[in-house]
């Protein structure tokens, strides 16, 4: 069927050009202060409630004209057992988000992701859910599962193709930061000027374990919610792409941008105050 071949493209294009899975190893001779970690983002003070993002994409390398083709929800929620789970929900346009490249299609096809991260009380994770699925469609394009076992996680990815199809088993250092592309992070609290770590990220397509640099870069003016707010950019050099996320003083993220070789995709936090209106007024 067609549309569900697009919808592997789009899938398979995403995942090689994005980070879909990464544990943070710390070098110590490098850094300036304590890397953000589970236990920060899963602290008391995250804001509660669910927060709202709109997706934006541009063609090619272009600063202007951001149109919105999707959106994104996450929330952080205390459990019984002292812990939380990092929850998000996204969807995205696929016709819209290839629009005007070389694989645009003719018709639209939205592209729904889920994740949920279950972090115990002292910070470290205990397992993780990740999938995506077209929106009529019951069964999902690709799903993720992983596991902490004895400093081990065990992950299983299960896809339509034989290369989304395999289980690994990384090292996992306790509170040890991992995260998909299928959501976005709210919070990287903590952070300071010149700060850097290494990043084990893993190939959702191969499993193959490759090193990222991490860098607080520089100090950024950001326009948001209106107005000029001063920010930390920091940066992941992921050869030959580099994501940037912008960071309030305050550890909130305004700000993620993931470059791809034919556009770039824009994740924008909702002030409160507009939090339901996702979408139209996204662009900055």
């Amino acid at each position: 069927m067609p549309s569900r071949l697009a919808q592997v493209a789009i899938l398979v294009t995403w995942a090689a050009a994005a980070v879909a899975l990464f544990t943070r190893d710390l070098l110590p001779e490098f850094l300036i202060g304590a890397a953000p970690d589970l236990r920060a983002l899963a602290s008391p003070g995250t804001p509660p409630g669910p927060v709202k993002w709109v997706i934006l994409t541009a063609e090619g390398r272009s600063t202007l004209a951001l149109r919105p083709v999707g959106e994104a929800t996450t929330e952080t929620k205390p459990t019984l057992d002292g812990g939380v789970e990092l929850t998000s929900e996204a969807w995205f346009n696929s016709g819209e988000l290839l629009r005007g490249t070389p694989l645009a299609i003719p018709h639209e096809s939205r592209l729904e992701m889920k994740s949920v991260y279950r972090v115990d009380k002292s910070g470290s994770l205990q397992g993780f859910t990740a999938s995506i699925r077209a929106d009529d469609d019951r069964d999902a394009l690709v799903s993720m599962v992983g596991q902490v076992k004895l400093r081990t996680l065990e992950v299983k990815s299960t896809g339509p193709l034989p290369i989304l199809t395999w289980t690994k088993s990384f090292p996992y250092e306790p509170r040890g930061l991992v995260q998909a592309t299928m959501g976005a992070m709210d919070r990287l609290p903590g952070l300071k000027l010149g700060q850097r770590w290494d990043t084990r990220v893993v190939s959702p397509l191969t499993g193959r374990v490759e090193t990222v640099r991490v860098e607080v870069a520089r100090r950024a003016e950001l326009y948001w919610d209106g107005g000029m707010v001063s920010t930390l950019e920091v940066v992941a050099h992921m050869t030959p792409l580099r994501a940037t996320t912008w960071v309030r003083p305050d550890g909130l993220v305004l700000r993620q941008e993931v470059p791809f070789p034919l556009f770039r995709v824009v994740l924008e936090r909702l002030p409160d105050l507009k939090r339901g209106e996702a979408g139209a007024e996204g662009r900055p």
